[in-house]
């Protein structure tokens, strides 16, 4: 793959995060309904704990996701949860979780700060996933979204390759997988509804 090529595929991934999670933000600032307060709080520290992988392994594209798409997440929690000491504590977390990730890093490996965002990758849409399951309510969940992220994280699996870092594939690949579950969720919740309206 070319370095023009490679430009190109890493900018897109880095702009499609931030679009994306500035889409949701602005979306909850007109309905915060459906929205899962864990879920984003999840990405914010997975998002934080990212930048400060991409420092240490030399990836400036995983640096300006973080950094973006954290910010992002900030905002949409701050719309979210108009309790402000608890939008504090999220943000404290996750503060504490990225000087814990750098930490580590810096000090032992970038491995188990590898291991940890594949963690968080694996538990991040599940309650997304439990709640759309559970409750008829999506007006707060966005098909297209979905959809994007599937797109987004695919183009992420390509910017890993590139850079050869099996870490970055397998979090994608997992990332992709369920943003295509939720993709699949919403379809199945609006055909339930459009079913549940006719038969009235």
């Amino acid at each position: 793959m070319g370095d023009a090529a490679a430009l190109v595929i890493g900018l897109t991934g880095v702009g499609l995060s931030w679009v994306l999670a500035g889409a949701q933000w602005w979306r909850a600032r007109r309905s915060v309904a459906g929205i899962s307060v864990l879920t984003w709080s999840v990405f914010l520290a997975l998002n934080a704990t990212w930048a400060v992988y991409g420092l240490g392994v030399g990836n400036p594209y995983l640096v300006a996701n973080g950094v973006g798409a954290a910010l992002f997440n900030v905002a949409l929690l701050w719309e979210v949860e108009p309790r402000r000491q608890r939008g504090l504590l999220v943000v404290g977390v996750s503060a504490v979780v990225t000087v814990a990730a750098a930490w580590v890093g810096y000090g032992l490996s970038w491995q188990p700060v590898a291991a940890w965002c594949l963690g968080l990758a694996i538990f991040l849409r599940w309650p997304q996933i439990l709640r759309l399951v559970r409750s008829f309510d999506i007006a707060g969940v966005s098909l297209v979204t979905w959809a994007v992220a599937a797109t987004n994280n695919l183009v992420w699996v390509l910017i890993a390759i590139q850079r050869n870092d099996p870490w970055l594939v397998v979090v994608n690949v997992t990332l992709t997988v369920s943003s295509l579950v939720l993709v699949v969720l919403c379809l199945w919740r609006r055909s339930t509804m459009r079913e549940g309206t006719l038969s009235r």
